[in-house]
């Protein structure tokens, strides 16, 4: 005995499923995220998508192997469904066909993985600085460092500027230390690169005045973390031989790590 309707539904699920599953590690890859979307609203879209497939899929099997010609003879499910559709066909005649039932039946079940497929995901939360992340984000400034042999030490604040990691490199002096998490707060605070606040104070008398916020460091190293235009953080380098440098290791690390179509330029 065969079931065609149902055997045929379950290998479209199946292949809709490993495609959808696929771009989900094709994704992972590019992004080097294991565990979790890694705060991207796209890859939380299509894990959310797949989800939505994998849920409602077992309805979908059971709508259609109700109608199944061949289910009759398995069990009273069957029996049930075959009985339902004939009498339908000999009340009214223009009722649905035994295929039009499962179509019917198919679509309504599906309706929601599809259009979670194709409307944009909207975030149900904010996207937040995770431990996982912020460590990520000092050790790729740490390394991106020391490929032009400097040490420094790196700062990751969250969007509330609460520190969430800093690592520091060999022989640094204390005090960049301090300098990092202080850059690391005036780039999520201002949202805005500290090498350009600091170009801004240098030229404009109004933006001069930030230097009076004992909290903010006007020097080149601190930089927003962004995800698709949200600040969420932020990261300061320190100690790596100018302020230069600093930026140029913040920047690197924030590229490797989040991705630059997610970041401002």
């Amino acid at each position: 005995m065969t079931l065609p309707v149902t055997l045929a539904a379950s290998a479209s699920l199946g292949t809709i499923n490993l495609w959808l599953g696929l771009r989900i590690f094709r994704m992972r890859l590019r992004d080097n995220v294991l565990i979790g979307d890694g705060g991207g609203d796209l890859l939380a879209g299509r894990m959310r998508t797949q989800a939505n497939l994998v849920e409602y899929a077992p309805f979908q099997r059971a709508a259609s192997g109700r109608c199944d010609p061949d289910m009759a003879r398995v069990g009273v499910l069957g029996r049930v469904g075959r009985a339902d559709c004939s009498r339908c066909r000999l009340m009214r005649p223009h009722c649905l066909s035994l295929k039009g039932h499962i179509m019917a039946l198919s679509l309504i079940v599906l309706l929601p993985a599809a259009i979670a497929a194709t409307i944009p995901a909207v975030p149900l939360e904010r996207k937040i600085v995770s431990l996982a992340l912020a460590n990520s984000l000092t050790g790729a400034a740490i390394a991106s460092c020391r490929t032009v042999g400097r040490e420094a030490v790196v700062a990751v604040v969250d969007r509330g500027g609460n520190l969430v990691s800093l690592q520091r490199g060999d022989d640094i002096g204390p005090h960049n230390t301090l300098a990092a998490q202080r850059k690391a707060f005036t780039a999520l605070s201002t949202k805005a690169s500290t090498t350009v606040l600091a170009e801004r104070a240098a030229t404009d008398p109004t933006s001069r005045n930030l230097v009076t916020i004992p909290e903010l460091l006007l020097l080149g190293g601190g930089m927003p973390i962004v995800v698709n235009g949200d600040v969420i953080g932020g990261i300061g380098v320190a100690g790596s031989g100018g302020s230069a440098n600093d930026e140029r290791c913040a920047t690197e690390a924030i590229a490797q790590v989040i991705g630059k179509s997610r970041t401002h330029p």
